[in-house]
């Protein structure tokens, strides 16, 4: 009967823990979807799932008919006074990404006094910022601070995470 209860038990244990690995597989796969919806592009490179684009007869591969898109980032608050919890938005064009990848815009301010990193916040592109966030040193800190955006692709190739820069930062200063 303890064989049996053993058995049973074990069997209910390995069936659970295949469904909570199946369940943060469908919350993986639902962020990626969100975020490719967020970014309007197609999750995990799905655009190019079905069929392959052609080339353009360099031997480079092309970019399938579609035109060359550059990446850009820029505040779209440029030559307003902003200042510690003044509220911030970028506009981002994001170039090619490769089937893995997905745009995020990473926001540092660094202290004008002593160049100490006082904040960073790292989300999607269209996300309103706030300076400062709601607890970062700046807010113990205060004063005016140098800013700057970068717009990354993250992605992961051959199991290992990846992080590359697609723009040129867009900087700031704050009062």
């Amino acid at each position: 009967m303890r064989i049996g209860s053993a058995i049973a038990s074990s069997m209910r244990h390995i069936i659970g823990v295949g469904l909570q690995a199946f369940l943060i597989a469908a919350i993986v796969v639902a962020l990626a979807f969100a975020a490719a919806v967020v970014v309007g592009s197609a999750p995990a490179g799905g655009d190019t799932v079905f069929a392959a684009k052609g080339g353009n007869g360099n031997g480079n591969g092309g970019n399938g008919g579609k035109p060359a898109t550059t990446s850009s980032i820029s505040l779209n608050e440029a030559g307003q006074a902003l200042s510690l919890g003044s509220s911030v938005t970028f506009t981002t064009t994001v170039g090619d990404l490769t089937g893995t990848e997905y745009p995020l815009v990473y926001l540092a301010c660094y202290s004008t006094s002593s160049g100490a990193l006082v904040y960073g916040q790292l989300d999607l592109p269209g996300t309103v910022f706030v300076l400062g966030g709601g607890s970062s040193d700046w807010w113990q800190v205060g004063g005016p601070a140098n800013c700057v955006a970068h717009l990354y692709a993250y992605g992961t190739h051959g199991g290992q995470d990846t992080i590359r820069e697609l723009a040129t930062p867009a900087a700031f200063s704050t009062n």
